[in-house]
């Protein structure tokens, strides 16, 4: 049996832990605990804007529902096929008027409840197409109530309004930008910008909210920013993104960032000085050239300078943590190229993917 835990499962130390200010510093301890009836193994949960707390027992093929501290209000679901049945529950997600959404993994569908969990919808079945999954993972739902479903053996992300009509999906089997290979978390930002955590790929990709692949980071390791099996992801309201690295046993925060940077159009030879980013003072950045004869461009250097004087015409992102950037290089006869770089504290900036879109 394959068995999957989310992020969600993760953070439900954050929602027991009390918080408490000394000194100006956001500290944490422990409040309260619970247990779920039946001697329960919880796979995913998620709070409502109530504060009311939902957990998805797969092994007991239940929903369950607490207030804020732990107090038993309600369940539902049983083992079967049927509406407001399960056969392995383990995403759930809910939206703005509290409705809750569960991914059934074995039964490949996704049913809609009430907070009370009175049956509403339910969508999709077993196979390829369109509105069907093959072992439905994660779930989220925007601000909009449109919901993303990882679709972790298709390979693919699923989009549909809140009443389950299929709306669109994007992703394939493979390795590269927009592919998968076991997608199983997935989150949504405010500005609707969706994350995947790619469980087999080792890395993080992120979308608009209709599926254009914007970046994405992480490779397999285990140093900072690597993953061995990133299979649960959250983002908070200040867009700091938040991975449970689930071979590594761990989670890793990476932190929001607004990069400003220019990509110049141009149709001769050329290089190009393009501005990184400026972290602890110092100023980072990469010289591109065109290939003579080709339509290629290539990467002449990376580095750092003592200040980012010289780049008055773009400005670089200021950052204040290990940081992994997409650049736009280029828009060189209608192609646009870019260079994938990375930071980490205490290692040298590399460069960690390049080419053209």
């Amino acid at each position: 049996m394959k068995h999957k835990y989310s992020i969600s499962l993760m953070l439900a130390i954050i929602f027991i832990f009390a918080i408490a200010f000394v000194a100006n510093a956001q500290t944490y301890q422990f409040e309260l605990m619970w247990l779920l009836p039946n001697s329960g193994v919880p796979s995913a949960l998620v709070v409502d804007a109530s504060g009311n707390v939902y957990v998805a027992d797969a092994e007991n093929y239940v929903i369950v529902k607490f207030d804020s501290n732990g107090n038993y209000l309600n369940q539902w679901g049983s083992y079967g096929t049927g509406n407001g049945q399960f056969s392995y529950p383990i995403g759930i997600a809910v939206d703005a008027s509290e409705n809750v959404y569960v991914a059934d993994a074995y039964n490949d569908n996704v049913q809609k409840f009430d907070s009370n969990g009175n049956y509403l919808t339910q969508w999709g079945s077993y196979g390829t197409g369109n509105g069907q999954f093959t072992y439905p993972d994660g779930i989220a739902v925007g601000a909009s109530g449109d919901v993303y479903v990882a679709d972790a053996s298709n390979d693919n992300i699923q989009k549909f309004d809140s009443n389950g009509n299929y709306l669109t999906q994007w992703g394939s089997s493979g390795t590269g930008n927009g592919q998968f290979s076991d997608p199983d978390g997935i989150t949504v930002d405010a500005s609707g910008n969706i994350y995947v955590a790619d469980a087999n790929n080792d890395n993080i990709q992120e979308f608009d909210s209709n599926g254009n692949y914007l970046t994405q980071w992480g490779s397999n390791g285990t140093g900072n920013g690597q993953f061995s099996y990133p299979s649960g992801i959250a983002v908070d309201t200040s867009g700091n993104v938040y991975v449970a690295d689930t071979g590594n046993s761990r989670i890793e925060k990476f932190t929001s960032m607004t990069v400003n940077l220019c990509a110049a159009t141009l149709s001769g030879n050329f290089t190009l000085s393009v501005p990184i980013a400026i972290y602890a003072g110092q100023a980072y950045w990469a010289d591109f050239a065109y290939v003579p004869n080709t339509m290629d461009i290539a990467l002449t250097n990376v580095g750092a300078v003592a200040d980012a004087s010289q780049f008055s015409s773009c400005t670089p992102a200021t950052l204040s943590t290990s940081f992994q950037l997409q650049i736009p290089v280029i828009l060189f006869y209608g192609v646009s190229y870019f260079g994938d770089f990375q930071y980490d504290q205490g290692v040298n900036l590399t460069l960690t993917g390049y080419g053209a879109n």
